[in-house]
């Protein structure tokens, strides 16, 4: 086991050295003059090419190379050209309302997804599986931006039951401003949870220990709960993980459509502005964000199923 995470430590690193290095030089070959960013639109040539000279954009493209790894290694990824200040601290200011806004469309999405899912893989082939796959189905297929913009029509501005949108922090109101956003990922994300789960659970219903428990007597309940719903997990962590890591692009629409200040919507500034040290420093938080759940995943793996083994 400690030779696999020694390993895995070492994959992780060369994973987010690799997508830092890709988003930076993506960044380096936009047409665009950091410089000029900088130093505004009405500035002098004699200004821009100060600028220039001070961040060090006119040298050559593998001294920047070198000079940025060497940055990152002290967790620095530059210095924002719209808002002048470090660009990682920025984010990091962000990262409250995008984990508390992820984790409540997460929570969202399992409540609904996985009662689902369990309700259709043992109704299976009956009018009520027929009814909520095909509810599922169409959830999957609601682009969240519009499911949203609906939302907020009828139960914040029509009902007025709920706030339009904004972030309310942690004072009065402040956990009713998730509600709608939440749900709205939630419905949206559910429906390929319920969906997977069902699949899921129907194989694992299948097989011979399952059919070995049912001989020997054991109940339908405990069968499902002690036998089915435990091994059927496997496929809904996998996804679990991946929605965990993947929160800070996932929500970076929905973010923008209520109004949410978390990372997504500093992002959208980001690209506006063509910051391009902002950009990397969201990279750098959604990179190594993926590689840590995604290993966090493989450790829940091993707890569900004990017969996994990493050699």
């Amino acid at each position: 086991m400690s030779r696999y995470i020694a390993q895995r430590l070492v994959w992780m690193l060369v994973t987010v050295w690799g997508v830092l290095t890709i988003t930076w030089v993506i960044g380096f070959l936009v047409p665009s003059d950091p410089a000029r960013i900088i130093a505004g639109v009405h500035a002098t040539p004699q200004t821009v090419a100060a600028v220039a000279r001070l961040y060090g954009f006119n040298q050559p493209f593998y001294v920047q190379y070198v000079r940025f790894l060497w940055n990152v290694l002290h967790l620095n990824v530059g210095t924002s050209y719209h808002f002048h200040a470090s660009a990682l601290p920025l984010v990091m200011q962000r990262l409250g309302a995008t984990g508390e806004l992820g984790l409540a469309a997460v929570l969202a999405e399992l409540l609904i997804g996985v009662p689902l899912g369990i309700l259709t893989a043992q109704r299976r082939d009956t009018r009520l599986d027929v009814l909520v796959s095909g509810g599922l189905v169409a959830g999957s297929s609601m682009p969240t931006y519009w499911f949203g913009i609906l939302l907020i029509y009828v139960v914040a501005f029509k009902a007025g039951i709920l706030p339009v949108g904004g972030f309310g922090g942690y004072g009065p109101g402040g956990w009713s401003y998730l509600v709608l956003p939440a749900v709205t990922y939630g419905i949206t994300g559910a429906a390929y949870y319920g969906r997977l789960l069902r699949a899921s659970l129907i194989d694992v219903m299948a097989q011979d220990h399952v059919r070995t428990a049912r001989a020997k007597g054991l109940s339908g309940r405990g069968v499902l709960w002690r036998h089915v719903v435990r091994n059927g997990l496997m496929p809904l962590v996998t996804q679990l993980g991946i929605d965990l890591a993947n929160t800070l692009s996932g929500l970076i629409v929905l973010e923008t459509v209520f109004d949410w200040p978390g990372v997504g919507s500093l992002v959208v500034q980001a690209i506006d502005y063509v910051d391009v040290p902002l950009i990397l420093a969201a990279t750098l938080l959604a990179s190594v964000l993926v590689v840590v759940l995604n290993f966090a995943v493989d450790l829940v793996y091993l707890a569900l199923d004990p017969r996994i083994s990493y050699t």
